[in-house]
């Protein structure tokens, strides 16, 4: 694992931070990076947002820190890229597409309530939720693929 270190050792506003995680996200292709920045009263900590993969949750309960996860709360956000980017590869009424969703979290979730409420037709894959789950209304890749 790659920890991100900065030069400088000053306490920044939230938001230079935040712009950091998404430069390094994008720049840097080894997926095994780790960062810690601290806003006060506040400590980021980040790598693919997974907090019990980044942060020792016992260490911090026995010395008072609060670590909380907030999961799917950026999923609207990324849910509303994804139809932007669809917008802009649509030629024909978005009605006759098929939407093929591999993964359906928090973000594949709400990508397919838009995209039904839309009239789009939607494929789900999500092999792991299918074996948990069971029931009708799963495909399989080569399904999305042969459409």
């Amino acid at each position: 694992m790659k920890y991100l270190l900065l030069p400088q050792t000053d306490t920044r506003i939230l938001p230079f931070y935040l712009a950091m995680e998404e430069y390094a996200a994008r720049i840097i292709k080894d997926d095994d990076i780790f960062f810690m920045w601290q806003v006060n009263p506040t400590v980021i900590f980040g790598r693919n947002q997974l907090i019990a993969n980044e942060v020792n949750i016992p260490y911090c309960r026995e010395h008072g820190i609060t670590a909380v996860n907030a999961p799917g709360c950026n999923a609207p956000a990324v849910a509303q890229y994804v139809f932007s980017a669809i917008a802009r590869l649509i030629n024909r009424p978005v009605d006759q597409y098929v939407l093929g969703i591999v993964g359906v979290g928090n973000i594949g979730k709400l990508v397919q309530k838009w995209a039904e409420g839309l009239g789009m037709r939607v494929m789900l894959c999500d092999p792991p939720r299918q074996r948990a789950e069971g029931g009708d209304g799963w495909c399989s890749l080569d399904d999305i693929a042969r459409e």
